[in-house]
Order: C-alpha cells, then structure tokens, then sequence
C-alpha cells in the first residue's frame, strides 16, 4: 500500500517528516506515495524500498503537488509483476 491523496487535496495537506519504505503494488503503478487530481505539499520524507511495476516513489497522475526536500532511494520494480 502506498501514500495517497486522491481527493482533490490542496496544498494545505501536507505530508512531511515521514519513513515511506515497503510499500508494494503487485502489477501496479505508485508505491510509496500516490497522487490523484490532487495538490498536496509532500516534504522532507524518506521514501525508501517501494515496489511497483511502474511509477515507483513518487507518483503523480493529474494535480499539481509541491515536492520538495524528499530523499528517494532504493526503489524498483523486482517482484512486483
């Protein structure tokens, strides 16, 4: 399961000083955080060993987020279809 924010959140929804690691979405798109036709403010987090088919750490599908200060690291695709 990844992070997600998928109704319409602004920038005030924030997400910051977080451990985002093991995530898994077998065959899917987005583990670690996913983003929706939202806006949020994600900083300043550890996003670390997700697993996904594709769009691993950080995904983005529509919206306009605020990404910042974020160590990404360690991501991939190994078993996840």
């Amino acid at each position: 399961m990844s992070s997600l924010f998928n109704h319409s959140e602004t920038a005030s929804s924030v997400l910051s000083g977080f451990t985002i690691q093991n995530g898994l979405q077998d065959g899917g798109f987005g583990a670690g955080i996913t983003v929706s036709s939202a806006s949020p403010t994600i900083t300043s987090n550890v996003i670390a060993r997700n697993h996904a088919a594709a769009a691993i750490g950080i995904y983005v599908n529509g919206g306009s987020p605020l990404i910042t200060n974020n160590t990404i690291t360690n991501n991939d695709q190994n078993g996840a279809g």
